[in-house]
């Protein structure tokens, strides 16, 4: 009923699909009476609860109003002082949008949708404050082959250093990158790990 082989989608069950046209998975979505758009780039909320625990440590606290959508979330530290090669130093306000994948297939859609969030909080932010964006993607098989292929696009739009990321999340005294950020998150949603994301003479 799609005109694929018997092989493509047995590679297709096995989640050895990924090289396949995302045209190729809505017809087969179609035929078997499925809703692609259920299983797409919206974040289901996978891992939210356990990027509120991990980013408390460095001091972050989740500001779930007003909502941003399925999939992301808010988190800010205000203004404070630490100590700098010695000497006391005062930090900004900072606010960090996450946003939380757990099926990448649109890339693009992706990236874009965080964009326009971090936007949206930079015009409403208090003076002085930085916005900041981080995108979490569960680290899956597929999730991995889809961010290796579209490595390009990612870095483009998300360039900052993930382990810079983590550092933040993880310590007060480690102030939010400047450039959006792009990591990992294991399966059982315990940790945060570093892309090693690169891009071929770039």
């Amino acid at each position: 009923m799609v005109g694929i082989s018997q092989s493509t989608v047995s590679r297709m069950e096995l989640g050895r699909g990924a090289c396949f046209p995302l045209r190729v998975w809505a017809r087969v979505a179609a035929v078997i009476g499925l809703e692609l758009a259920a299983n797409s780039d919206g974040p289901k909320g996978f891992g939210l609860p356990s990027i509120v625990g991990l980013a408390s440590a460095g001091g972050w606290i989740a500001t779930p109003h007003p909502p941003l959508g399925t999939g992301v979330v808010r988190l800010h530290r205000a203004p404070r002082s630490h100590r700098r090669f010695g000497r006391p130093v005062m930090t900004q306000g900072e606010c960090a949008i996450v946003q939380v994948a757990d099926v990448v297939t649109d890339v693009a859609s992706l990236t874009e949708g965080l964009r326009q969030i971090i936007k949206q909080e930079e015009r409403i932010a208090p003076p002085g404050w930085r916005v900041g964006g981080l995108l979490v993607v569960r680290r899956t098989t597929a999730n991995r082959r889809r961010v290796t292929e579209c490595r390009a696009i990612l870095h483009a739009a998300s360039p900052g250093s993930g382990s810079d990321w983590i550092g933040s999340m993880r310590s007060a005294d480690s102030p939010m990158p400047r450039r959006t950020g792009l990591v990992w998150m294991e399966s059982r949603a315990t940790r945060l790990i570093p892309t090693g994301l690169r891009v071929r003479g770039g």
